[in-house]
């Protein structure tokens, strides 16, 4: 498991050691870096188009705008929704 972190996003998610996830150690006695609890945006993915229950943009990873492209999307996209964003994967 990893956690990823977002612009507004604290999700765990599954990850392989071969994607190269970044690794963050703890030292004994180290300060407290405790997460306050993230609002989660109810956005999904299905078939090329992304879903979300209000307006939003579609960023590619290169912060391209390609909400015109929506229902003809394939990878890794970040949604902002409102000022909340997520990182979503869209096949």
């Amino acid at each position: 498991m990893a956690v990823y972190l977002g612009s507004y996003t604290v999700d765990r998610v599954f990850g392989y050691r071969c994607r190269g996830l970044s690794v963050r150690p703890v030292q004994e006695g180290s300060t407290s870096t405790a997460l306050q609890p993230a609002e989660s945006v109810a956005i999904h993915a299905e078939n090329g188009r992304v879903v979300c229950g209000g307006d939003f943009r579609i960023y590619d990873l290169l912060g391209r705008d390609v909400t015109r492209l929506n229902g003809h999307l394939n990878g890794v996209y970040v949604v902002k929704c409102g000022e909340k964003a997520q990182k979503i994967a869209v096949r």
